[in-house]
Formats: C-alpha cells, structure tokens, sequence
C-alpha cells in the first residue's frame, strides 16, 4: 500500500497489524514487522523522529528474538 501512495491506508493496516501482533503472545517477529512497517509510514510522512523510534523498537526485537546474524536484519 505504501509503495502506491496509500499512506493513509497503509498507516490503518500497519496499527491493526501491530495490534494484532502484541495481543499474540510469542509473535515477536510480527511485532517488529509491524513496528517497521509503521515507521516507514511515519517517514514517508516526514515524522522521523517517530520513525526513528520505531525502527530502533523493531531492531531490538528482531535482535533479541533471532540474533545479529539474521539475514531480515538488513531488510529493517
């Protein structure tokens, strides 16, 4: 959605995906792809300070739950 230009729709899918996530119990790594996913939505928006917020949220977690080595590291 984000690489059509539907910022709005893009942001609403990535809240209820991130919602969703953190109401799973265990489903870490969605958390973090959710968290991204908001966050590119957050700069494309021109908020980067959130973004930034975001991004590190999401590092820490894929970090935490799949280690430095993990080839979705980069994709973050």
């Amino acid at each position: 959605l984000l690489r059509q230009g539907k910022v709005l729709d893009a942001k609403t899918t990535f809240e209820l995906a991130l919602k969703t996530a953190e109401n799973n119990p265990g489903n870490n790594v969605e958390v973090a792809k959710s968290m991204a996913g908001l966050a590119a939505v957050n700069k494309v928006n021109g908020d980067f300070k959130k973004a930034e917020k975001l991004y590190k949220e999401a590092l820490a977690i894929r970090r935490k739950m799949t280690g430095d080595n993990d080839s979705g590291m980069a994709q973050m």
